[in-house]
Parts: structure tokens; C-alpha cells; sequence
């Protein structure tokens, strides 16, 4: 299972009262991966980076489970 080494926002762009933040998570496999999403302007950055985090390693979870037993639909 792999491991969040580094977070970072990349982008945060401001459009009315949205944000549209690009975050950059590199891994401890080497492995980088980016996030991009549009939140409405009273939303912690740093509150929203670390949740997009969870997700894409409960993403990486889910795929490794499935190579593992053979899933062959993701």
C-alpha cells in the first residue's frame, strides 16, 4: 500500500465564489498523481487537499485489492 510523501497545491484559481484548486500528491512509490476540483470559496483549502488525499488512497486501495484478486472491470 502506498503512502502520501508530499501534498501540495498547485493551483487555486478564483472564479465568482468558487475556487478551482489543482493538488499534487506525490508517493512513496515514485508515483504522482493530481487531483482537480471546484469548491465554493469559504472551503479550507488545506481542509479539502487533505480530504482529496483520503480519497485518492482509498482509490489506490481499492484498485490494489482488485489486481489482487483478479478483478478485471477496474
Amino acid at each position: 500500500m502506498a503512502s502520501i510523501v508530499s501534498a501540495e497545491t498547485a493551483e487555486a484559481i478564483v472564479s465568482g465564489s468558487t475556487v478551482r484548486y489543482l493538488f499534487r500528491y506525490v508517493l512513496d512509490i515514485g508515483e504522482t498523481h493530481e487531483r482537480r476540483v471546484w469548491v465554493h470559496m469559504s472551503v479550507d483549502g488545506t481542509a479539502e487537499r487533505t480530504a482529496r488525499s483520503n480519497l485518492l488512497l482509498d482509490e489506490l486501495a481499492q484498485a490494489e485489492v482488485g489486481q489482487l484478486l483478479g478483478d478485471t472491470n477496474g
